[in-house]
């Protein structure tokens, strides 16, 4: 590693401050609760420090971006070993049949859908109506990547409310 020069320093700080809502997003959207966002922050910018020397001061601002998804992204990984988090999941496949299902099924899905906020239910009613990521996110002003999250997490939630209420 070099040393660290205060332009160096100016220039880390730069980063952060245009890129600040981006990394929030990002640890929020991929943790389950505040002090666990608040965590994955600091890993990624202990890893943004780490991993300077590698950027060029050159870079456009596509190519600091691309970087800094990478070391969000392999900050979260390392984070997700570290926790040892197991990922479970159930495919929306398995969702989408129940739902065409007996009318108990609807009842319950219904039940479970008045525990989503108006948003969520939006969403979960345009998947369910056969639109790809891509327009969803068109449609709500998102990227394709925050649909897969906000549906990933709103199945979660469904099975977690399953799990406490009908189990």
């Amino acid at each position: 590693m070099t040393q660290r020069t205060p332009e160096t320093y100016n220039r880390y700080l730069k980063l952060l401050n245009d890129h600040e809502k981006q990394i929030q997003n990002y640890c929020v959207s991929h943790s389950d609760n505040r002090f666990e966002a608040c965590t994955l922050m600091q890993e990624v910018l202990e890893n943004v420090w780490h991993g300077f020397d590698t950027l060029d001061a050159d870079s456009t601002a596509r190519q600091v971006n691309r970087w800094l998804q990478r070391v969000m992204y392999t900050t979260f990984v390392s984070h997700l070993r570290h926790w040892r988090r197991p990922v479970d999941t159930v495919p929306l496949e398995e969702a989408e049949s129940l739902a065409a299902g007996d009318d108990d099924n609807v009842e319950l899905i219904q039940a479970l859908l008045m525990h989503l906020s108006p948003d969520e239910r939006q969403m979960v009613e345009q998947h369910l109506q056969g639109y790809t990521h891509a327009e969803i996110a068109e449609r709500n002003r998102l990227t394709r990547m925050a649909v897969a999250q906000r549906i990933h997490r709103i199945i979660q939630k469904l099975k977690k409310l399953y799990q406490k209420y009908y189990e």
